[in-house]
């Protein structure tokens, strides 16, 4: 669970529902429009899910960054020492970056 406020899941999973939202609502309907090929999925899911891992890593990294700070402004919804070590959050932040760049850049390996 703690793995899930640290890296701020509700908003990323908003994030995420509203890039595909906008994908299937105005960019599809749009390119279809003026009868243009519309995105395949598969590249917009790598999209997703890599800006998911990246703004995962963002915010595991900004957790880590202002510890400090935010022990001493709001000390009690710290994750970090309680229940998690900055360790593993180091080491969950390459992990998770790591993937999202990985992810994202399928789609520019494939159409090189």
């Amino acid at each position: 669970m703690a793995y899930l406020k640290i890296i701020r899941f509700g908003n990323l999973l908003m994030a995420a529902l509203t890039q595909w939202l906008v994908q299937l609502m105005l960019i599809n309907p749009f390119l279809q429009g003026y009868n243009l090929p519309v995105t395949q999925w598969w590249i917009v899911a790598c999209c997703i899910v890599a800006t998911f891992l990246l703004g995962a890593g963002g915010n595991i990294i900004n957790d880590i960054v202002d510890y400090n700070i935010d022990m001493i402004n709001h000390p009690d919804s710290v994750i970090l020492n309680k229940s998690i070590s900055v360790n593993a959050a180091n080491k969950l932040y390459l992990i998770v970056t790591g993937m999202g760049i990985f992810i994202g850049s399928i789609p520019c390996v494939i159409y090189k």
